[in-house]
């Protein structure tokens, strides 16, 4: 596990080979098109558009990084996130705790981050994203921040 410091931006995603496999494949269906045979082409005319599908699907969050739209930065007085157009900025002092939230999909479940604070009037949120970790590794990474500087803000 990572240790807390502060000032640090965690950004999304963490490079995976998984992208370049992909990336990869629509290369190689782009090549095929151009090959002899009908059914050699539709085949791979497929490919292209499945493959294609995946890399925009891959490379979408990649692009929000470099582009300054998807953040997590942790600072000695407040957590700051943004995703696409979601973006907020939440004082250590506010915040009562950090948890894992299995969300129910489609597929299969998937765990998100989720934020309770210490007003008892304000609903729980939820990080827009994990940003390249896990939830399970994340959630004690942000109560160990959380914990580490809270108290020398209130």
């Amino acid at each position: 596990m990572r240790t807390a410091t502060a000032g640090e931006e965690i950004y999304y995603p963490r490079w995976e080979n998984k992208s370049l496999l992909v990336g990869a494949l629509f290369l190689i269906s782009i090549a095929e098109c151009f090959r002899d045979g009908v059914v050699v082409r539709l085949i791979a005319f497929a490919a292209v558009i499945i493959f294609g599908g995946l890399s925009y699907l891959m490379l979408m969050n990649p692009f929000l990084m470099l582009t300054g739209h998807a953040y997590l930065k942790l600072t000695r007085d407040s957590l700051s996130f943004r995703y696409g157009k979601t973006k907020s900025t939440l004082k250590w002092a506010e915040i009562k705790s950090f948890k894992p939230v299995e969300l129910q999909t489609t597929r299969k479940p998937v765990q998100v981050v989720g934020i309770s604070f210490n007003d008892p009037n304000r609903k729980s949120i939820l990080l827009p994203n994990t940003y390249g970790w896990q939830a399970d590794e994340l959630v004690p990474y942000l109560n160990g921040m959380k914990g580490r500087y809270a108290p020398a803000v209130e």
